[in-house]
């Protein structure tokens, strides 16, 4: 008999990671924590206000687990697209229209 896997999930943080983004830091948990906020709001918004799946998960640093925010990989693209939002929002990253708009 087969066991049912759930498909893999991804997080805000795991992105992070892939992208080489340290969320470790004041200034990375802060784009974390918009990012997810940013996550959040457009999972609700295509899925009729229910929010995304949570789950315990491992600490990247120290020992325990905590919920976090769980979506499927299809959404990383987005996930990524909420990441570079918040990099811009927390001014970790120019924002590029600016930059068109004065040179940097």
């Amino acid at each position: 008999m087969a066991l049912d896997h759930p498909p893999r999930s991804i997080t805000v943080c795991s992105v992070m990671r892939d992208l080489g983004i340290d969320g470790t830091t004041e200034a990375g948990k802060h784009v974390a924590w918009t990012a997810g906020a940013f996550a959040r709001n457009r999972w609700k918004a295509m899925h009729d206000g229910a929010r995304p799946a949570m789950r315990l998960t491992q600490k990247t640093r120290g020992g325990g687990t905590h919920e976090k925010a769980h979506y499927p990989e299809g959404w990383r693209t987005m996930l990524e697209k909420d990441i570079h939002a918040a990099q811009v929002t927390c001014g970790t990253v120019p924002d590029e229209r600016q930059c068109a708009m004065f040179g940097a």
